[in-house]
């Protein structure tokens, strides 16, 4: 599994080049996990990868983020059979190689149908998702995550680790252990808990990757496994507040079960234990001064991503 998916390093011994921008204009957000090109075409993360020509990072213009969704995706293949992945009711594949070309589908309701066809769109739906994040972000007021320790485990919702209940922890069991402020040390420390921590591994001394297992063998890939990607620091919900734009990715029993998706982690107090999470399945949030995990249409933030 770690072959086919990979691991995402941000920061590299690659020379980073950044395009030319205003230094006078306003930066709406930090792109933490680089761009890479590669293979003629783009894809967030994977920058120590080989045949990598350039990453971008840092603070990338609005014109910039125009051009990156006309950009090809990255595709390894020799042909192009990786870009035939979605199709409509009658099953015909379209070729589909940038993300204006992706969301447009998506919006037309086409799908990926089969397991080829899924696992093929899995770097569109990264790639595009954090595009169309980034394109709505806005230059946040107030920031309080940046002493949080980026993915540190004490401020880290438990939230994170739910999975269908064959293969995982059951979305109920988190909701509560949630309104607790559990975290992920305490949670994996506590003798109760369903499942061991078998690995723990952050690959930046910054701490925007993290992966686990948890039950199982990693050996044999049975088990679940989580990443988390910082992917940029902005204000995505548009509330005044410094959000990360987090890329979750999970795999359980061998792949028969995988689930890509994106969050925000964000904070309005420095005082609170926990970040807040808003994704479209979870959502954890401060209300009168409780942590409440609840439906996400209660609480979800105006902000948009591919899923």
């Amino acid at each position: 599994m770690r072959n086919i998916f990979g691991r995402v390093g941000v920061f590299t011994a690659l020379m980073v080049v950044l395009w030319a921008y205003n230094l006078q204009a306003e930066c709406n957000f930090e792109l933490l996990d680089p761009i890479a090109f590669a293979h003629k075409g783009i894809r967030v993360g994977d920058a120590e990868t080989n045949q990598v020509d350039n990453v971008i990072q840092g603070c990338v213009s609005k014109e910039q983020l125009t051009a990156l969704l006309n950009t090809n995706i990255s595709n390894p293949k020799i042909d192009d059979s990786a870009f035939y992945f979605l199709s409509g009711k009658d099953e015909k594949r379209i070729k589909i190689k940038n993300c204006n070309e992706y969301i447009a589908a998506i919006k037309n309701g086409m799908t990926a149908k089969t397991e080829v066809d899924t696992t093929n769109e899995i770097a569109f739906h990264k790639t595009c998702g954090v595009l169309s994040a980034l394109s709505g972000s806005i230059p946040y007021k107030h920031d309080y995550i940046k002493d949080r320790n980026h993915l540190s485990e004490g401020a880290l919702s438990v939230i994170f680790l739910h999975a269908p209940e064959e293969f995982g922890i059951p979305y109920k069991t988190l909701l509560t252990e949630g309104e607790k402020e559990m975290n992920f040390d305490e949670y994996l420390k506590s003798p109760e808990g369903k499942f061991k921590l078998i690995e723990k591994k952050f690959d930046t001394p910054v701490r925007l990757y993290l992966e686990t297992w948890y039950g199982g063998s990693e050996e044999d890939e049975s088990g679940f496994w989580l990443e988390l990607h910082i992917i940029a620091k902005g204000d995505f919900n548009k509330d005044g507040y410094a959000d990360y734009l987090i890329y979750f990715h999970k795999v359980a029993n061998r792949g028969k079960w995988f689930e890509p998706g994106f969050a925000l982690l964000s904070s309005k107090d420095q005082s609170q234990k926990l970040y807040e999470v808003y994704s479209r399945d979870f959502t954890c949030v401060y209300k009168n001064k409780k942590y409440v995990c609840s439906n996400p249409d209660k609480f979800l933030p105006s902000w948009s991503t591919i899923e």
